[in-house]
Protein backbone atom coordinates (compact mmCIF):
# COMPACT_ATOMS: atom_id res chain seq x y z
CA UNK A 1 0.00 0.00 0.00
CA UNK A 2 2.87 2.36 0.93
CA UNK A 3 4.59 1.54 -2.38
CA UNK A 4 1.43 2.40 -4.33
CA UNK A 5 1.12 5.73 -2.48
CA UNK A 6 4.71 6.65 -3.35
CA UNK A 7 4.06 5.82 -7.00
CA UNK A 8 0.90 7.96 -7.10
CA UNK A 9 2.71 10.82 -5.37
CA UNK A 10 5.50 10.63 -7.91
CA UNK A 11 3.07 10.67 -10.84
CA UNK A 12 1.22 13.68 -9.39
CA UNK A 13 4.50 15.57 -8.88
CA UNK A 14 5.51 14.82 -12.46
CA UNK A 15 2.17 16.08 -13.82
CA UNK A 16 2.37 19.32 -11.80
CA UNK A 17 5.95 19.95 -12.94
CA UNK A 18 4.92 19.47 -16.60
CA UNK A 19 1.83 21.69 -16.42
CA UNK A 20 3.54 25.12 -16.82
CA UNK A 21 5.51 23.79 -19.78
CA UNK A 22 2.34 22.50 -21.43
CA UNK A 23 0.55 25.82 -20.83
CA UNK A 24 3.54 27.75 -22.14
CA UNK A 25 3.63 25.58 -25.25
CA UNK A 26 -0.10 26.11 -25.77
CA UNK A 27 0.26 29.89 -25.42
CA UNK A 28 3.25 29.83 -27.76
CA UNK A 29 1.20 27.97 -30.37
CA UNK A 30 -1.62 30.51 -30.05
CA UNK A 31 0.85 33.37 -30.38
CA UNK A 32 2.48 31.78 -33.42
CA UNK A 33 -0.92 31.25 -35.03
CA UNK A 34 -1.88 34.89 -34.34
CA UNK A 35 1.28 36.04 -36.05
CA UNK A 36 0.56 33.73 -38.98
CA UNK A 37 -2.94 35.20 -39.31
CA UNK A 38 -1.46 38.70 -39.15
CA UNK A 39 1.13 37.85 -41.81
CA UNK A 40 -1.54 36.34 -44.06
CA UNK A 41 -3.70 39.44 -43.69
CA UNK A 42 -0.77 41.73 -44.45
CA UNK A 43 0.15 39.77 -47.57
CA UNK A 44 -3.40 40.06 -48.85
CA UNK A 45 -3.82 43.72 -47.97
CA UNK A 46 -3.50 46.54 -50.42
CA UNK A 47 -0.19 48.35 -50.70
CA UNK A 48 0.71 50.41 -47.64
CA UNK A 49 -0.32 54.01 -47.88
CA UNK A 50 2.07 56.90 -47.36
CA UNK A 51 2.16 58.41 -43.89
CA UNK A 52 1.31 61.93 -45.03
CA UNK A 53 -2.43 62.39 -45.11
CA UNK A 54 -4.08 63.33 -48.40
CA UNK A 55 -7.41 65.12 -48.36
CA UNK A 56 -10.46 63.19 -49.48
CA UNK A 57 -13.98 63.92 -50.61
CA UNK A 58 -16.34 64.94 -47.79
CA UNK A 59 -13.45 65.81 -45.48
CA UNK A 60 -14.28 68.91 -43.45
CA UNK A 61 -11.38 71.36 -43.21
CA UNK A 62 -11.06 74.02 -40.55
CA UNK A 63 -9.37 76.96 -42.27
CA UNK A 64 -8.43 79.93 -40.09
CA UNK A 65 -6.70 83.20 -40.97
CA UNK A 66 -4.93 84.80 -38.04
CA UNK A 67 -6.52 88.12 -37.02
CA UNK A 68 -9.06 87.86 -39.87
CA UNK A 69 -11.93 85.98 -38.20
CA UNK A 70 -14.41 86.90 -40.92
CA UNK A 71 -12.45 84.71 -43.35
CA UNK A 72 -12.00 81.78 -40.98
CA UNK A 73 -14.46 78.98 -41.64
CA UNK A 74 -15.06 75.26 -41.97
CA UNK A 75 -15.45 73.95 -45.50
CA UNK A 76 -16.40 70.57 -46.91
CA UNK A 77 -14.59 69.03 -49.86
CA UNK A 78 -17.19 68.61 -52.58
CA UNK A 79 -17.75 65.47 -54.71
CA UNK A 80 -15.73 67.13 -57.50
CA UNK A 81 -12.74 67.27 -55.12
CA UNK A 82 -12.78 71.05 -54.74
CA UNK A 83 -13.60 73.48 -51.96
CA UNK A 84 -14.81 77.05 -52.03
CA UNK A 85 -13.21 79.79 -49.96
CA UNK A 86 -14.07 83.48 -49.67
CA UNK A 87 -12.26 85.85 -52.04
CA UNK A 88 -10.29 83.14 -53.84
CA UNK A 89 -13.11 80.90 -55.08
CA UNK A 90 -12.61 77.19 -55.83
CA UNK A 91 -9.37 75.33 -55.29
CA UNK A 92 -8.48 71.66 -55.74
CA UNK A 93 -8.33 69.81 -52.42
CA UNK A 94 -8.80 66.09 -53.06
CA UNK A 95 -5.53 64.19 -53.26
CA UNK A 96 -3.45 67.04 -51.87
CA UNK A 97 -1.80 67.44 -48.49
CA UNK A 98 -3.00 69.99 -45.98
CA UNK A 99 0.22 71.93 -46.42
CA UNK A 100 -0.30 72.14 -50.18
CA UNK A 101 -3.79 73.56 -49.70
CA UNK A 102 -2.48 75.88 -46.99
CA UNK A 103 0.23 77.19 -49.32
CA UNK A 104 -2.21 77.86 -52.18
CA UNK A 105 -4.69 79.68 -49.95
CA UNK A 106 -1.85 81.73 -48.46
CA UNK A 107 -0.54 82.68 -51.90
CA UNK A 108 -3.95 83.69 -53.27
CA UNK A 109 -4.91 85.65 -50.16
CA UNK A 110 -1.84 87.89 -50.41
CA UNK A 111 -3.80 89.95 -52.94
CA UNK A 112 -6.36 90.80 -50.23
CA UNK A 113 -4.58 90.26 -46.88
CA UNK A 114 -1.14 91.51 -45.92
CA UNK A 115 1.14 88.58 -45.03
CA UNK A 116 -1.72 86.16 -44.27
CA UNK A 117 -1.05 83.49 -41.69
CA UNK A 118 -3.17 80.51 -42.68
CA UNK A 119 -3.89 77.34 -40.75
CA UNK A 120 -5.56 74.32 -42.39
CA UNK A 121 -6.44 71.30 -40.29
CA UNK A 122 -8.88 68.40 -40.50
CA UNK A 123 -12.04 69.02 -38.51
CA UNK A 124 -13.66 65.73 -39.52
CA UNK A 125 -12.77 62.91 -41.86
CA UNK A 126 -15.18 62.26 -44.69
CA UNK A 127 -16.19 58.80 -45.82
CA UNK A 128 -15.02 55.75 -43.88
CA UNK A 129 -11.49 56.42 -42.70
CA UNK A 130 -9.39 55.38 -39.74
CA UNK A 131 -6.15 57.01 -38.62
CA UNK A 132 -3.43 54.62 -37.38
CA UNK A 133 -0.55 56.18 -35.44
CA UNK A 134 2.37 55.42 -33.14
CA UNK A 135 4.58 52.34 -33.31
CA UNK A 136 3.15 51.23 -36.64
CA UNK A 137 5.25 50.38 -39.69
CA UNK A 138 3.16 52.51 -42.07
CA UNK A 139 1.13 55.03 -40.04
CA UNK A 140 -1.48 57.10 -41.80
CA UNK A 141 -5.12 57.30 -42.81
CA UNK A 142 -6.83 54.22 -44.26
CA UNK A 143 -10.17 53.96 -46.01
CA UNK A 144 -12.34 50.89 -45.68
CA UNK A 145 -15.65 49.43 -46.79
CA UNK A 146 -17.97 47.25 -44.78
CA UNK A 147 -16.60 46.60 -41.29
CA UNK A 148 -13.06 46.50 -39.90
CA UNK A 149 -11.50 45.61 -36.55
CA UNK A 150 -8.29 46.32 -34.63
CA UNK A 151 -6.29 43.38 -36.00
CA UNK A 152 -7.29 44.14 -39.58
CA UNK A 153 -6.40 47.85 -39.45
CA UNK A 154 -3.01 47.20 -37.82
CA UNK A 155 -2.38 44.59 -40.50
CA UNK A 156 -3.24 47.02 -43.27
CA UNK A 157 -0.83 49.51 -41.74
CA UNK A 158 2.01 47.00 -42.11
CA UNK A 159 1.91 45.66 -38.56
CA UNK A 160 3.54 47.00 -35.41
CA UNK A 161 7.20 47.82 -34.79
CA UNK A 162 9.47 45.99 -32.37
CA UNK A 163 9.17 48.93 -29.93
CA UNK A 164 5.37 48.76 -29.76
CA UNK A 165 3.77 48.39 -26.33
CA UNK A 166 0.76 46.47 -27.60
CA UNK A 167 -0.91 46.03 -24.22
CA UNK A 168 -1.38 49.81 -24.01
CA UNK A 169 -3.04 50.33 -27.40
CA UNK A 170 -5.71 53.05 -27.46
CA UNK A 171 -8.69 53.77 -29.69
CA UNK A 172 -9.76 57.43 -29.69
CA UNK A 173 -13.35 57.92 -30.76
CA UNK A 174 -15.60 60.92 -31.26
CA UNK A 175 -14.88 64.63 -31.14
CA UNK A 176 -11.34 65.63 -30.23
CA UNK A 177 -12.82 68.21 -27.85
CA UNK A 178 -14.43 65.45 -25.79
CA UNK A 179 -12.90 62.19 -27.02
CA UNK A 180 -13.74 58.75 -25.72
CA UNK A 181 -10.68 56.56 -25.14
CA UNK A 182 -10.95 52.78 -25.37
CA UNK A 183 -8.04 50.75 -23.98
CA UNK A 184 -7.09 47.66 -25.97
CA UNK A 185 -4.65 44.94 -24.89
CA UNK A 186 -3.42 44.09 -28.38
CA UNK A 187 -0.72 41.89 -26.87
CA UNK A 188 -3.39 39.49 -25.67
CA UNK A 189 -5.08 39.76 -29.06
CA UNK A 190 -2.01 38.90 -31.15
CA UNK A 191 -0.28 36.44 -28.84
CA UNK A 192 -3.08 34.77 -26.89
CA UNK A 193 -5.94 34.98 -29.36
CA UNK A 194 -8.13 37.05 -27.02
CA UNK A 195 -10.77 38.17 -29.51
CA UNK A 196 -12.46 40.35 -26.88
CA UNK A 197 -9.71 42.87 -27.63
CA UNK A 198 -10.48 42.80 -31.36
CA UNK A 199 -13.22 45.42 -31.27
CA UNK A 200 -15.00 46.72 -34.35
CA UNK A 201 -13.83 50.16 -35.40
CA UNK A 202 -15.97 53.07 -36.56
CA UNK A 203 -15.30 55.70 -39.24
CA UNK A 204 -13.19 58.47 -37.76
CA UNK A 205 -11.58 56.26 -35.08
CA UNK A 206 -7.91 56.78 -34.29
CA UNK A 207 -5.83 53.74 -33.34
CA UNK A 208 -2.66 54.57 -31.41
CA UNK A 209 0.04 52.05 -30.46
CA UNK A 210 2.46 53.66 -27.99
CA UNK A 211 6.15 53.14 -27.33
CA UNK A 212 5.64 53.38 -23.59
CA UNK A 213 2.95 52.04 -21.27
CA UNK A 214 0.20 54.59 -20.67
CA UNK A 215 -0.62 54.52 -16.96
CA UNK A 216 -2.77 57.65 -16.68
CA UNK A 217 -5.19 57.74 -19.61
CA UNK A 218 -6.77 61.07 -18.66
CA UNK A 219 -3.41 62.83 -18.48
CA UNK A 220 -2.27 61.19 -21.72
CA UNK A 221 -5.33 62.22 -23.73
CA UNK A 222 -4.94 65.83 -22.54
CA UNK A 223 -1.41 65.78 -23.95
CA UNK A 224 -2.32 63.77 -27.04
CA UNK A 225 -5.28 65.81 -28.28
CA UNK A 226 -3.40 69.06 -29.02
CA UNK A 227 -0.64 67.06 -30.69
CA UNK A 228 -3.20 65.20 -32.74
CA UNK A 229 -4.61 68.50 -33.99
CA UNK A 230 -1.15 69.26 -35.31
CA UNK A 231 -0.50 65.81 -36.76
CA UNK A 232 -2.96 66.47 -39.49
CA UNK A 233 -0.39 68.89 -40.88
CA UNK A 234 2.34 66.29 -40.16
CA UNK A 235 4.72 68.95 -38.90
CA UNK A 236 4.84 69.32 -35.10
CA UNK A 237 3.82 65.95 -33.67
CA UNK A 238 6.40 63.44 -34.91
CA UNK A 239 8.54 63.76 -31.78
CA UNK A 240 5.53 63.35 -29.49
CA UNK A 241 4.42 60.15 -31.20
CA UNK A 242 7.84 58.49 -31.17
CA UNK A 243 9.03 59.45 -27.66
Amino acid sequence: MRKVSFILLGVATLLVSCLPTQVARKEMKVGIRANEVLAETISGAEEAKPAEYRIGIEDILDISIWEVPELSKKVTVRPDGKLSFPLIGDIQAQGRTLKEVDDEITEKLTVYVREPQVSVIIDKFGGKKILVLGEIKTPGAYTFTGTINVMEIISRAGGYTEDAVLKSTKVIRGSLKEPMVISINAERLFFKGDLRQNIALLPGDIVYVPKRFIANVNYWIRQFTPALTNILSYEQVETFLTD
